[in-house]
């Protein structure tokens, strides 16, 4: 604040970093399959995806902003406030995914319990089955402006606000998603109800190479722009006829708009196929953690196999593919739309007493 106290400013910042781990085992989709009817007796509810997985990330927060005020006399008045933030967020995933809705799925006959039309416990056989890993550096940044501009002068006021945003959500790392995939016997059991974590019993060695075969390697880069701008401006004329006490006349003009930008890219030369016992050894990688979802018992996965992504993307993907034209699938996933709106208005404001008690 200044010597004749008229002008003051405001600036803040700040830092913060999270790391986050999330252990989840958890089920997408259920579906009736008619063709299985005669091993459950009728239409009955099987899962259709079953996934055991750690998400981890690693979050920095950087925010600087600002404020000020000027005030030189009792009739203007302006207000500037200023906002920038940065979050970036690198994340780290590692999954193994169960789909026993898969069309190559055969049910073992005998081995299940029905409970309400829907399946609790039983065997599936030849079980689509994939390992994976996903890597990802994202950043998000904020930026925001506003200026509030007030002029008075006896029965009149003259108020203007305008204002800018602009948010950006970019994948600095794009998505990395490296997977191989099995066919496996699958013993599910949920009877221990929605709060228990449930069994997921294979005899097959899910921490082995030797168990998968290659399947691909997934690219996806994402670009999102947003941005939200406009102004808005009042008129107020103070009346103390009576009951009414002001009009106002305004008019508010705002622009939106949002530009998102995908691109999914898939590389299967050299890992396709491959079986995973032939590749290096250097293009795996311990499970990280002896305590996933230590919290719950039961007998599910607690840990499997873990590509090492970066090295197989540096020793087999396409990278030609980066410079290929985008695809009609590329254009379908982007959009850009913008959005105006135009306004003006008047209001009678009134202010009475009623029954002793203040109106409005």
């Amino acid at each position: 604040m200044n010597a004749n106290r008229d002008l003051g400013v405001l600036l803040a910042a700040s830092y913060m970093e999270r790391s986050v781990r999330q252990d989840r085992e958890y089920s997408t989709g259920w579906q009736i399959t008619k063709a299985w009817d005669p091993y459950f007796g009728g239409d009955t509810w099987t899962p259709t995806r079953i996934r055991p997985t750690i998400e981890q990330e690693d979050r920095r927060r950087y925010t600087v902003d600002g404020a000020l005020q000027w005030q030189p006399n009792e009739h203007w008045e302006t207000n500037v406030d200023l906002l920038f933030s940065r979050l970036k967020d690198n994340y780290d995933e590692y999954g193994i995914d169960f789909y026993p809705g898969d069309s190559a799925v055969k049910p073992a006959a005998g081995t299940f319990t029905v409970s309400d039309g829907t399946m609790v416990r039983g065997t599936l056989n030849n079980v689509f089955t994939m390992a994976s890993r996903e890597t990802s550096g994202q950043r998000h940044d904020l930026f925001v402006a506003g200026l509030n501009q007030k002029w008075t002068d006896g029965p009149w006021t003259v108020d203007g606000d305008f204002s800018y945003s602009s948010a950006h959500s970019v994948t600095d790392d794009p998505i990395h998603r490296t997977r191989l995939q099995t066919y496996l016997p699958l013993t599910m059991d949920f009877t221990r109800g929605y709060e228990a974590a449930y069994d997921l019993i294979t005899p097959v060695n899910l921490n082995s190479p030797g168990s998968y075969v290659g399947r691909r390697l997934e690219y996806r880069d994402e670009d999102s722009k947003d941005y939200d701008w406009g102004g808005r401006l009042d008129i107020t004329r103070d009346l103390n006829i009576g009951p009414l006490s002001s009009l106002v006349l305004g008019g508010e003009y705002r622009e939106r708009e949002r530009d998102y930008f995908r691109r999914d890219l898939v590389s299967e030369a050299g890992v396709k196929g491959v079986a995973g016992g032939a590749f290096p050894s250097s293009l795996f990688q311990s499970f990280p953690y002896s305590d996933f979802m230590s919290g719950f018992s039961g007998n599910f996965p607690r840990t499997w196999l873990v590509p090492n992504g970066r090295a197989f993307f540096a020793n087999y993907f396409d990278n030609s593919l980066l410079d290929a034209p985008l695809t009609a699938a590329d254009l379908a996933n982007g959009f850009k739309v913008t959005e105006e709106t135009t306004a003006g208005y008047g209001r009678l404001n009134m202010k009475a007493d009623l029954a002793g008690i203040p109106t409005w």
